[in-house]
């Protein structure tokens, strides 16, 4: 599962593709909005004795997602920094269809914890 997506190439062919400043934004907001609305979720699951499941399950999802982000976030400030989203994409870039590929397995972004749990995998490979 770890190699079904390349974490740290998938932030540099994103931002290769359309600009570091948009693509950091947008790893920043998705962790701040969905780490925000999921922990709104989870205190009112705490609260509500009806809906309570429901609401900390829609929590931990959100959550969840907003873990995802948190490795493309670090990853796009550090290719952002070093101005390598071109070089690091380069191969994907030069192939349309991998591009295809990678813009077609970001789905696993809305997987909660999937891209966390392969982020800390492919860092543990390389380490």
């Amino acid at each position: 599962m770890a190699r079904f997506l390349d974490v740290r190439r998938t932030a540099a062919l994103d931002m290769a593709l359309h600009g570091s400043k948009l693509i950091v934004a947008e790893f920043a907001i998705g962790t701040t909005l969905c780490a925000g609305l999921g922990a709104l979720a989870l205190a009112f699951g705490i609260r509500s004795l009806s809906n309570g499941i429901s609401f900390a399950v829609v929590g931990v999802t959100l959550i969840g997602v907003a873990l995802n982000y948190v490795p493309l976030l670090i990853y796009s400030i550090d290719i952002a920094r070093r101005g390598s989203a071109r070089n690091e994409a380069k191969e994907e870039l030069a192939r349309p269809e991998l591009i295809r590929r990678y813009s077609a397995r970001q789905f696993v972004l809305l997987v909660p914890f999937a891209i966390a749990v392969m982020a800390v995998l492919q860092s543990r490979r390389l380490a």
